[in-house]
């Protein structure tokens, strides 16, 4: 077993690549005290998050509950869903990149580690501790608080069941957000979250546009000059700036921003939204594109530049925040707390994976789930104010349990008949009998009958061990 071990560690690092010890110790040392000065000021349940990235699986490292994961049994819809909201999050594996404020909040990402001075930290999270490098004395990593993050489950509109999330018209993350949150406060909508910031475009020599399946495609035509996609903007507001690409036939490029490369886009990770800074209005910027490969595809038609309505924002969040779950006690499968349901507001909606494990009880009454987002649990509520209950139990548990209980009970079985039929063999229709001392004969199996003086040494221990009579009654009794 221990060498079936060192070999199956030696092909994952052949594969996979396993880092040292070294490296692990120094990223747990460096993280894991801010996380746990987090966790020592709040108490209650919420989600946490890091700008910082060693492995998918920091947040299980770090004993946070975080976006980032990789597990061969994560849920399929689960993947797709924060990839519609513009994350990194593919195959098996999903990766806090390319998230915002809205998802943010929606999700309930209360508290972000960033490096001290990093800028991509909306302005509005605000630093709730700082660490210290203990080789500089300077400040290292700074945990910043987010004061929209939403609860577990909070309840919205009604409209929001019906948004279909897969809709081929939503080219975007931004349009899907913006359609989540006006379903979600439906009449109280506060406007869209994400607003097109307009663009022209422009394409070097060595690039031919086309049309292919509505796409427009850049092909190389044999010129030896750098190909790039060069797109310049005229900024009309101060809020931070993104983009997306969108693509049904990726190939990586280069990403620069006024001539800065910010990385890739189309990339495994890269296949996301990305932040672009923040710029002021009039403000002319230049996002290019250039070509890894011979070609690039990306959809006509559609705007590849928001900028986040921070006052949207601020106006939204709030509302939402009003019908919240407040969470009294948790556990690793279970919470309960209150909620207060409106008539406006009468859709429960939580950002939990939908799974038919999760068992939902308000003031004691079990309640009927429904998916939401094609892929979160959500359910219906009359109005007023509940005690309401999340508890996991799946029901290949209960299943689990029962076999259990039958193989256990199966094996007593088995065990007590296996007794009995030993005990008839031994005793059952022998000719050789022995009296007892309760003048009961033993039946001895003949094939097991010990010999004559046997049988007379055991008759005399009996007759020795037999009590004797008296004329008293009493004794006798």
């Amino acid at each position: 077993l221990f060498g079936a071990g060192i070999a199956n560690l030696i092909d994952l690092d052949n594969d996979v690549v396993s880092s040292s010890r070294t490296s692990y110790r120094s990223f747990i040392d460096r993280f894991l005290p801010v996380v746990e000065e987090v966790q020592k000021q709040d108490e209650s349940f919420y989600r946490m998050e890091k700008t910082l990235h060693r492995k998918t699986n920091d947040p299980y490292a770090l004993h946070m509950y975080g976006l980032s994961n990789s597990t061969s049994t994560l849920n399929q819809e689960t993947i797709k869903l924060l990839n519609n909201l513009g994350l990194s999050s593919k195959s098996h594996w999903s990766k806090y990149l390319g998230s915002t404020p809205v998802v943010d909040a929606l999700l309930g990402i209360k508290y972000l580690i960033a490096e001290a001075g990093d800028d991509s930290v909306p302005d509005f999270y605000e630093a709730v501790y700082t660490s210290q490098n203990e080789d500089t004395g300077k400040d290292d990593l700074t945990a910043f608080e987010n004061p929209y993050a939403l609860s577990l489950a909070y309840a919205v509109n009604k409209d929001l069941e019906t948004l279909n999330i897969n809709d081929e018209s939503y080219a975007s993350p931004f349009e899907r957000l913006n359609a989540i949150v006006d379903s979600m406060l439906g009449d109280n909508a506060q406007g869209p979250m994400f607003k097109a910031q307009s663009f022209t475009e422009e394409i070097s020599p060595s690039l031919t546009a086309s049309t292919v399946s509505g796409h427009t495609k850049y092909a190389k035509n044999g010129n030896s000059s750098e190909a790039t996609v060069t797109y310049t903007l005229q900024i009309t507001s101060s809020d931070t700036l993104y983009c997306y690409f969108p693509s049904n036939y990726a190939r990586e490029a280069d990403l620069y921003v006024n001539g800065v490369k910010r990385g890739t886009f189309f990339g495994n990770e890269t296949f996301r939204i990305v932040e672009l800074g923040t710029f002021e209005p009039g403000d002319q910027v230049m996002i290019s594109l250039t070509l890894l490969g011979d070609e690039l595809y990306i959809k006509q038609g559609e705007h590849y530049f928001y900028y986040m309505d921070t006052k949207a924002l601020e106006g939204a969040m709030p509302l939402l925040a009003e019908n919240q779950y407040q969470i009294s006690s948790y556990r690793e499968d279970s919470f309960t707390g209150t909620i207060t349901v409106t008539e406006d507001k009468n859709l429960v909606f939580t950002s939990i994976p939908y799974d038919e494990g999760w068992n939902i009880y308000a003031n004691g009454e079990k309640v009927t789930p429904v998916k939401l987002l094609d892929g979160l649990i959500g359910f219906y509520l009359d109005p007023g104010v509940y005690t309401l209950e999340l508890k996991y139990w799946p029901s290949c548990l209960t299943i689990g349990l029962i076999g259990s209980a039958i193989g256990l009970c199966a094996f007593a079985a088995a065990w007590i008949l296996s007794e009995r039929y030993r005990k008839r063999k031994i005793f059952a229709g022998c000719p050789v009998y022995v009296p007892c001392s309760l003048n009961e004969e033993i039946c001895i199996e003949e094939a097991e009958a010990p010999q004559a003086e046997t049988f007379q040494q055991i008759q005399l221990e009996m007759e020795e061990n037999t009590p004797t009579p008296t004329e008293d009654k009493e004794d006798q009794v």
